[in-house]
């Protein structure tokens, strides 16, 4: 009865636990999002454009478009007006709450299945139809327009507020021409106050694109903006901003952006003047600016982290800044190398801020190669206010007016403040030269051995002083990680420049197979930190004891996991795989070598002798009336798996229903119990 009650108690328990676990469901009704769609031709201009066989002008389907749907547009060429036309105020215009996706071949049923990069959806402000535009209906440069485009492509004034932004995702923006009020001739972004909706740009190009005053390629103002993976490629502002002019009180991010080939007269890749800026993972390359900040003119502070800034130009008789012109206090940059970088004035960054007052951090900057034309600082040049120098790299710079090419500082009103850098020509912390401006402590003066300068590979090699020379207590907060994306602190110590030295090695080596073994053969997976490449069996060894003629037969895999086979050889004993100390040839993506060899692999043991029975003792009276009796087995070497199976019993007499009732032990020792069922006579145990 005892019993009884238990399992009904337990059933009682299961079933309380079961109706605890309810649902909740939301007391209001989810209205469920629509997908517009749009087509470059043949669009229909009135219905809901709900299907690809209905599908609308992209005008309309913006329009029929309430908050929380999606436009999709199949690729090709879509103007902002009905073609040929000399509407130059015609634009697209986003809306607060809509997603609008560009990429689709006009079949598919998810938007996964859309293919932006290669299913081109271009917004064109090309009404008059005679820019010189390539195959895909794409300006390539400014020059190639040709007679009265939109003044702007996209058109994007005092968004309503929601919490969903207005976004377009997928397009390439060409061929706006003067900007709206001269502004914007890709994009005109603007709102009268930061309570206005916010704008996000995601996977968009702006290529061929012009404006007669700021913001050739896109000019925001107080608009809390995110632009992630986009492209500014040669756009033009006659005055500020050739890519991108931001401005005004919201915060506009910046991630995975490119400006190249963009100019104007001031900021040829970007004119900020906003203090809400954060950029991070930018490149910026062959921007040219007039005057000064070829890549980025910052009138007003920004935050910069993971960026590259190689071939910009300040071409102005005074041009300062090729790769940056900063003017204000706590403009930060931090992970960012700057290369081929040229200007009058601070070939890579000119520090020029508004009082000698103020301060600029750059942090684990790489600066190498940039010129001075004709005036002071290849590298850094600072003019006004205090640069703060540290965990960095400045080194094969160049000026044409003397000086220190790395670093130049200005009299009286500028103060530079060097700590944990490998900065050329300025002594390190024990023989600084005060020309530099002031040593903080753990500075150095040794070629920093990059992996191939020659090349543009500015990373560190091994055996490089900066490895491990910087100082921890520098790094920005929150920065984690390296412009490779790296952990930034490797080995301790964080390095100076913009990349950590992370050289891959070996994870683990383990058995692929069972083991013990007797097999011709036996596999090993390899599991390298990251992926490697120049991997082969050579750069493995074999560690053996007992046996011969061991050898390594195949290598397969790829990435982080690779596959060796080897030839176990003939005889008995242990095989353990290793790689090399040394000579491998092994290097990751980025080209760092594998660090060092791998001897702390799983071993085989390789048996190919059968064990053999020494003895088979019984352990009671030889005579004996038992319901059971007991044998202990003994093996040459230890066993697994011995079962039942394995073992016979021999009787004589008249006994009946002898058996092997139980099989217990481990190693070389083992105990066989047999039921002696009824009758006499003898029983004997014995291996099969």
């Amino acid at each position: 009865m005892k019993h009884y009650l238990d399992l009904l108690l337990r059933s009682i328990f299961v079933v309380v636990l079961t109706l605890v676990v309810v649902r909740q469901q939301s007391p209001f009704p989810v209205r469920a999002a629509t997908v517009r769609y749009a087509t470059p031709t043949n669009g229909l201009t009135s219905g809901t454009c709900t299907s690809w066989a209905t599908a609308c002008t992209l005008l309309r389907a913006i329009s029929v478009a309430v908050s929380g749907d999606e436009v999709w547009a199949k690729k090709g060429v879509y103007y902002p007006t009905t073609v040929p036309s000399t509407f130059r105020s015609a634009a697209f215009t986003p809306k607060s709450g809509v997603a609008v996706y560009g990429g689709f071949l006009g079949t598919e049923t998810s938007r996964e299945q859309r293919d932006w990069q290669n299913n081109l959806t271009v917004l064109s402000g090309d009404i008059d139809l005679n820019d010189n535009v390539d195959a895909n209906g794409i300006a390539q440069s400014p020059d190639d327009l040709v007679g009265q485009n939109v003044y702007t492509v996209i058109y994007a004034v005092n968004l309503t507020a929601n919490a969903i932004p207005a976004k377009l995702d997928g397009f390439v923006v060409t061929g706006g021409q003067t900007g709206y009020n001269n502004n914007g001739g890709g994009a005109y972004v603007y709102n009268a106050s930061a309570s206005y909706g916010s704008l996000v740009l995601e996977n968009v190009t702006f290529v061929g694109n012009a404006s007669l005053q700021y913001g050739g390629g896109v000019y925001i103002q107080t608009n809390a903006a995110t632009l992630s993976n986009v492209v500014f490629k040669n756009n033009r502002a006659a005055q500020n901003g050739g890519g991108a002019y931001l401005s005004g009180s919201s915060t506009i991010t910046l991630n995975n952006v490119t400006f190249e080939g963009n100019s104007a007269n001031y900021g040829g890749g970007l004119y900020n003047a906003t203090s809400l800026t954060q950029l991070s993972n930018v490149t910026f390359s062959d921007n040219t600016a007039a005057y000064d900040g070829g890549g980025i003119y910052a009138d007003v502070k920004f935050d910069l982290v993971n960026g590259v800034f190689r071939n910009n130009a300040a071409n102005g008789s005074n041009g300062k800044g090729g790769g940056i012109y900063a003017k204000d206090q706590a403009t930060s940059v931090t992970n960012a190398v700057f290369v081929g970088n040229t200007a009058k004035h601070g070939g890579a960054i000119a520090n020029d801020l508004l009082s000698k007052s103020m301060s600029a951090y750059y942090t684990n900057l790489t600066v190498y190669n940039n010129t001075a034309l004709t005036g002071y600082g290849g590298g850094i040049y600072n003019n006004m206010g205090t640069a703060y120098i540290r965990n960095s790299i400045l080194w094969g710079n160049y000026s044409a007016s003397g000086g220190n090419a790395n670093v130049y500082t200005a009299a009286f009103d500028a103060t530079t403040q060097v700590a944990s850098s490998d900065i050329g020509g300025c002594g390190g912390s024990g023989n600084w030269d005060t020309a530099c401006g002031t040593n903080q402590g753990g500075n150095i003066d040794t070629a920093p051995l990059f992996m191939d300068a020659t090349s543009g590979n500015l990373r560190l090699d091994t055996g490089s002083p900066a490895i491990n020379a910087g100082d921890n207590s520098l790094i920005p907060s929150g920065v984690t990680t390296d412009l490779d994306g790296e952990a930034r602190i490797q080995g301790g110590i964080v390095d100076m420049g913009a990349y950590e030295y992370s050289a891959p090695y070996v994870v683990s080596i383990t058995r692929d197979d069972p083991d013990p073994t007797n097999a011709d053969s036996v596999r090993f997976t390899v599991t390298f930190s990251e992926v490697v490449t120049g991997v082969d069996g050579g750069d493995f060894t074999l560690t053996v004891t007992g046996i011969t003629d061991a050898s390594i037969t195949s290598l397969s895999g790829s990435g982080a996991t690779y596959t060796v086979t080897v030839d176990t050889g003939t005889g008995d004993g242990t095989l353990r795989l290793d790689l090399k100390e040394a000579g491998t040839g092994i290097v990751d993506l980025q080209g760092y070598p594998i660090s060092g060899g791998f001897t702390n692999g799983e071993v085989y043991t390789i048996d190919r002798t059968p064990p053999a029975v020494i003895e088979i003792g019984l352990n009671e009276n030889r005579r004996l009336n038992a319901n059971t009796v007991s044998f202990t087995l003994v093996f040459s070497e230890p066993v697994v798996g011995l079962e039942i199976d394995d073992l016979e019993v021999i009787t004589t007499g008249t006994l009946s229903g002898v058996q092997i009732i139980s099989v217990t032990g481990s190693g070389d020792t083992w105990m066989v119990t047999i039921d002696t069922g009824t009758g006499s006579g003898t029983i004997r145990l014995k291996v099969k």
